[in-house]
């Protein structure tokens, strides 16, 4: 059978941004090479998936594809032992643990069985320990575990760069994002510098950045550093949906400026793609940024209705509900994924923070938070 058709798609695909459309694309060429039974075109087309996948919010998709390859690499297909394959398939690793801890149905010995099977592929092809290091201290300081996020971050600084390790803008970023975490917000500014003024940038960076910093800059009073950085990072996202987090980072900042107006803006806009990220860390920020905008629509008595997905965890609400009804719901939906999460960390760090951001937004602006 042809792989006319197959290289069409590929060729189409190759055009495109990660995107939604450029997943679809690539699964039919999947399915063209699988009725060729050519695995090593499938092969090929489903690493493109990962990448697709992952940088669009499709990392269920993503998953998949690469459990399908990684089992095709275990297995010693010849065309997955190619340097250039297997270099492709490792790095792809990294986007895939990255994203598990943001799922509450994934145990944290899952994860820590990863990090150990990471850790084992990379040193069998020559790789440190610096790329491994970053994803444990990561892991741990999302699952609450303070000890040891200080701990491997400090071992993440020490070890040397390698041909696996991130862009040194997604690595100023993480400092960034563990200066944010553990409250050092003037450093975590200070550092992103070279992000900011344009000197490191890559797919990810400025954007993440000024997501990330966008609260701690307001929260410093620095309020011009915060509009800018607003208005600069959510132009930078706001027509991909795969970028729901820092979209939430952006609707949690209008919320606690007071922007009521913009808040609710930025709800109706992007809450279909929140509704739809498999990533539920993700969805539970997106949704406390909703319900505290939806408590100051009330407070301030404007009187809204909010279109809503049509999705399963959305049908007992119909097509729309108005502010009042909301702000319970998502409260509600919050506390019942924090609480998943914080079942699975054994701890309930995933609560405290988002009870500490309701807090701020009761202390600002007099909300039900």
């Amino acid at each position: 059978m042809s792989l006319d058709r197959y290289d069409q798609l590929l060729a189409e695909a190759e055009s495109l941004k990660p995107s939604t459309t450029k997943t679809a694309i690539l699964e039919e060429a999947v399915r063209e090479a699988e009725l060729a039974s050519d695995y090593e075109a499938a092969y090929e087309a489903r690493c493109e998936i990962i990448e697709s996948a992952t940088f669009s919010g499709e990392i269920d998709k993503s998953i998949n594809a690469f459990s399908w390859c990684l089992a095709k690499y275990d297995a010693q297909e010849p065309y997955t032992c190619q340097s250039r394959a297997e270099f492709e398939l490792l790095w792809r690793y990294k986007w895939i643990l990255g994203t598990m801890v943001f799922f509450p149905t994934i145990t944290r010995q899952q994860i820590a069985s990863m990090e150990d099977d990471m850790r084992r592929r990379y040193a069998a092809v020559g790789y440190g320990l610096r790329t491994v290091y970053d994803h444990v201290w990561t892991n741990a300081m999302w699952m609450g575990d303070e000890d040891k996020m200080h701990d491997y971050y400090d071992r993440w600084l020490k070890e040397p760069r390698d041909g696996m390790t991130d862009c040194e803008a997604c690595e100023v970023h993480s400092s960034v994002r563990y200066h944010v975490m553990n409250g050092h917000y003037s450093k975590a500014i200070r550092i992103s510098k070279p992000i900011r003024n344009g000197k490191l940038r890559c797919r990810s960076a400025p954007s993440n950045t000024y997501g990330c910093l966008v609260v701690p800059a307001l929260l410093l009073d620095r309020l011009d550093e915060a509009a800018s950085m607003h208005k600069k990072g959510y132009r930078s996202i706001r027509r991909k949906p795969g970028y729901v987090w820092q979209q939430a980072e952006h609707l949690q900042y209008l919320v606690l400026l007071g922007d009521v107006k913009n808040a609710l803006a930025l709800v109706k806009r992007h809450l279909d793609w929140a509704a739809a990220t498999p990533k539920v860390y993700e969805r539970c920020l997106f949704y406390v940024g909703c319900q505290l905008a939806c408590e100051l629509g009330e407070l301030r008595s404007i009187r809204q209705t909010i279109s809503l997905p049509k999705t399963r965890e959305f049908e007992q609400l119909g097509d729309q509900a108005k502010l009042p009804e909301l702000a319970v719901w998502f409260r509600d939906r919050v506390d019942d994924m924090a609480a998943q999460f914080d079942a699975r960390n054994d701890n309930d760090t995933v609560s405290q923070r988002l009870a500490s951001f309701r807090e701020l937004a009761l202390e600002r602006h007099g909300s039900r938070a």
